[in-house]
């Protein structure tokens, strides 16, 4: 997707069919997983880490999703071209895109043909656990 406009509660993610929260952004209500603007990654309600970079007004984020194994079913997000390798994991068979702002302005396309980008950043780069991202403390 493209942030059009963005909010100062803008979360781009996705949600499950059980999903059920209209009070809460995407990833910090159960069912759903999420990225915020400021690039804090949210799972069910819970900060699970913390991309080095957010996005902003003019950003592309997208979701690679890994969800035919039922021992492995994980999603990476890129931003901006740049791939975070598995960011969410133990996701539900079935997801739908979602994104929320909290009444604040804000606009989002959706694009569901994008493609993830040609290369990911080496494991070990930088952060923990061989990603370029890190889990909270």
């Amino acid at each position: 997707s493209e942030v059009l406009v963005l909010s100062d509660w803008s979360y781009v993610g996705f949600v499950s069919a059980r999903w059920a929260a209209l009070h809460a952004p995407v990833g910090r209500a159960p069912d759903s997983w999420g990225v915020a603007s400021c690039g804090a990654l949210f799972a069910g309600g819970d900060e699970v880490g913390r991309l080095p970079a957010g996005y902003t007004e003019g950003s592309r984020l997208g979701f690679l999703m890994e969800l035919n194994n039922a021992d492995h079913r994980v999603a990476s997000v890129f931003i901006d071209g740049r791939l975070y390798d598995g960011v969410f994991a133990n996701l539900p068979d079935t997801v739908y895109p979602a994104v929320s702002n909290m009444r604040a302005p804000a606009s989002y396309r959706l694009d569901c043909s994008a493609r993830p980008p040609a290369t990911q950043v080496p494991a070990g780069a930088a952060g923990t656990s061989g990603r370029d991202w890190a889990a909270p403390r």
